[in-house]
């Protein structure tokens, strides 16, 4: 090759890399930012300062925000003996709740969002000695038309793609937040969605919130943050709540296998059913898509427990135990949860009697919305 091709070799090389010098100049700085702020921190990273720091939280918004990952190496360094587990509806059990157990304490909801989890989740794990699981059982379990995928696994901070596809979402999305959240990140808040919310899951794999407290004046009315309420879910047949015939009892086996596994293992599972603001009760019992599983829903998840000599407290329904809706957390996730400090506290300190320390400090401590970052 001459001198002359030699020239005009060089000459387009570089003018590719002027062209694409703009794109990498971008995305090295979104990338900049995107660790800065926590969003693409290994999950190794996040539990280190969660460890030792309770006011930590973390939540992403634009890689995977509930890696499964998360949660089985928190149980792998945490190594509890008391466990919530379901689906999001127990994420408000905390280690606060629970006295001088709490560290001994751990929440994983998320990680069963149908029956079938329940047995990946201890086949998971088949050393883990639990001594008390405190199982929310959904309605929705055993509806044969719901088949809830379980939370991604792998952990994408170490993907390409999963990058790619948070660059882009936040060039689009955050273009305003980006210049304050690069300069000056809040602290004690991994991940973007804990940045701008300040909200995010705590060192014992509770959620912490950000929600005004309503004014519980004349005329209140329960009101939820959710993107669809649970109402329109059940009213549109669809979100959870899709019709059927009745109640899956091959589910229902599945549920009786898992328990009996814990059973054997020496674990004590205190089963509950949580609640439905007092709007949903009556389209669940009536609409005739909805009543032949709410019906037998009620019916046959209490008769197991109470078959299996587990205890079980039936909360779907708050004005059955004297409460109404004020005893409802609306926490922007997919559907309501209770008010366990009042409307369970009795029942579960009599079926807990073999860890009476458990929930001595419901009274105390789970009231409403006091699990803000800024009240711990």
């Amino acid at each position: 090759m001459g001198a002359s091709g030699r020239h005009s070799q060089r000459q387009f090389i570089l003018r590719v890399a002027l062209f694409w010098l703009p794109v990498f100049v971008v995305g090295a700085i979104a990338e900049c930012f995107l660790w800065r702020t926590g969003e693409t921190v290994p999950i190794d990273m996040v539990l280190e300062p969660q460890a030792h720091d309770s006011e930590v939280l973390f939540m992403r918004k634009y890689l995977n925000e509930w890696p499964r990952i998360y949660r089985y190496k928190m149980i792998e360094r945490r190594q509890p003996t008391v466990l919530a587990l379901g689906s999001s509806r127990v994420l408000e059990f905390r280690e606060e709740m629970f006295g001088e157990d709490a560290s001994r304490f751990m929440n994983v909801g998320g990680l069963v969002r149908r029956v079938e989890h329940l047995d990946e989740f201890l086949d998971q794990f088949p050393d883990l000695r639990l001594k008390v699981v405190l199982l929310g059982v959904d309605v929705w379990w055993f509806n044969d038309h719901v088949d809830l995928p379980a939370l991604e696994g792998d952990d994408e901070a170490f993907s390409w793609k999963a990058h790619l596809l948070a660059v882009r979402r936040l060039l689009y999305e955050e273009r305003r937040a980006v210049p304050g959240l690069a300069l000056h990140p809040k602290e004690k808040r991994i991940g973007i969605q804990a940045q701008l919310a300040n909200m995010g899951f705590r060192r014992d794999g509770s959620q912490a919130y950000n929600y005004p407290v309503p004014d519980f004046g004349p005329g209140w009315k329960f009101k939820e943050h959710t993107f669809l309420a649970v109402t329109d879910r059940i009213k549109g047949q669809y979100y959870g709540f899709p019709p059927c015939a009745g109640l899956d009892m091959t589910r229902l086996e599945i549920l009786k296998k898992g328990l009996e596994r814990l059973k054997a293992r020496g674990t004590l599972v205190v089963g509950f059913t949580p609640p439905f603001s007092a709007e949903c009760i009556p389209l669940l019992e009536t609409m005739p898509q909805q009543r032949p599983l709410w019906t037998q829903f009620r019916k046959e998840i209490p008769a197991l427990f109470q078959q299996l000599d587990l205890p079980f407290v039936d909360a779907s329904e708050l004005g059955a135990l004297g409460l109404d809706d004020r005893y409802m957390i609306d926490v922007g996730s997919n559907y309501e949860r209770p008010h366990l400090g009042h409307s369970l506290e009795p029942s579960l300190d009599q079926a807990l009697r073999r860890f009476p320390r458990a929930f001595s400090h419901y009274a105390a401590r789970a009231t409403q919305y006091n699990f803000t970052p800024q009240d711990r």
